[in-house]
């Protein structure tokens, strides 16, 4: 059986409302993602009020380097496990403020966020994206209103 064609997406929000996006959108699909990862650097600084979360993000990599699961060449990315209730919450806090992130489903990249912070790419099937839209419908915000099918 063939898997169904993954669409892009792109959000093109404020920082402030992407967070909320990436929430809503990988949320269904977080116990899926197989891999995920993020960097612990910004363009600009850190707000203050992030520190908590990019001293936990740092928290990660230590735990990774000590018990030597942290994938080689994997450059300045941190592995997470967005099984853990913690680690998926970093990740929709900080990645769109980090010059990058990335999860993958089966080999499918289905999240990525830009360098700069001023927009994510989601590739979904269109069962992820109606999944995606009721979440976000959940939460206040029409699917086409954050999320535009890029062609």
């Amino acid at each position: 059986m063939m898997a169904d064609r993954r669409l892009e997406f792109i959000c093109l929000q404020p920082q402030e409302v992407m967070s909320t996006v990436i929430a809503a959108v990988l949320g269904g699909l977080r116990l899926e993602i197989d891999m995920a990862w993020m960097d612990a650097i910004t363009d600009g600084d850190w707000k203050p009020e992030q520190r908590g979360d990019v001293d936990a993000l740092l928290a990660v990599e230590q735990r990774l380097l000590a018990s030597g699961k942290r994938r080689k060449g994997t450059g300045t990315g941190i592995d997470l496990d967005l099984s853990r209730e913690d680690e998926f919450g970093l990740l929709v806090r900080l990645a769109p403020y980090s010059i990058h992130s990335e999860a993958w489903v089966d080999g499918d990249e289905v999240f990525s966020s830009s360098d700069t912070g001023d927009h994510a790419l989601f590739a979904l099937t269109p069962n992820e994206a109606s999944d995606g839209a009721i979440r976000l419908a959940e939460v206040g915000y029409a699917f086409e209103d954050v999320l535009v099918f890029r062609q």
